[in-house]
């Protein structure tokens, strides 16, 4: 979640760039909602975050 507008269009358009369908929500952050590009990120950029982790496993059945 970002209050920064500009940090925001930054990231949805470097996302779109890579070829994945962001979301803005709320005019505060920016999604993947396809499970299909939550899978590709996680792959391309993957995460240390333990709750995410866990959350990605949860919902895909894997770590990527």
């Amino acid at each position: 979640m970002s209050y920064s507008k500009n940090l925001r269009y930054s990231v949805f358009k470097i996302l779109g760039e890579l070829g994945f369908y962001p979301k803005i929500r709320n005019n505060r952050s920016v999604q993947l909602e396809n499970k299909k590009d939550i899978v590709e990120y996680f792959q391309l950029v993957g995460t240390n975050n333990l709750k995410h982790k866990r959350r990605f496993k949860h919902i895909v059945g894997r770590v990527g």
